[in-house]
């Protein structure tokens, strides 16, 4: 709210349309993990969840020209792996577990996506 005469005076960095394009994203994303709810449990979602994080390596590579180390790369591919674990995991135990709508793996491509 401090800063808003100030950013009146001087206009957005971007066009407005950026930052609604951008609104709209933040948004669907938030509604997939609060579908994938529906669908799996509460510990597959944070785990999945995890995943943000190689797609904004990926994504920071890709367009800020961002670096990293073989620790790096090693670090995202354990996490990769620990994501695929949990994904089997919930598709084996599908059926001793009974979901809220339907496939517990759906919930886990919501959280995904």
């Amino acid at each position: 709210i401090v800063a808003l005469p100030g950013l009146c005076r001087e206009g957005f960095a971007a066009p407005i349309w950026y930052y609604l394009l951008w609104a709209v994203c933040d948004v669907q994303g938030n509604y997939l993990v609060v579908m994938a709810y529906q669908y799996t449990s509460v510990a597959s979602v944070m785990l999945l969840d995890g995943f943000s994080i190689v797609c904004i390596m990926l994504l920071s590579w890709a367009l800020l020209d961002a670096r990293y180390t073989r620790w790096h790369i090693f670090a995202t591919l354990v996490c990769i792996v620990g994501l695929s674990l949990t994904v089997l995991s919930d598709t084996l135990m599908a059926n001793s577990r009974p979901a809220l709508r339907g496939p517990v793996w759906i919930g886990d491509m919501l959280v995904i996506m």
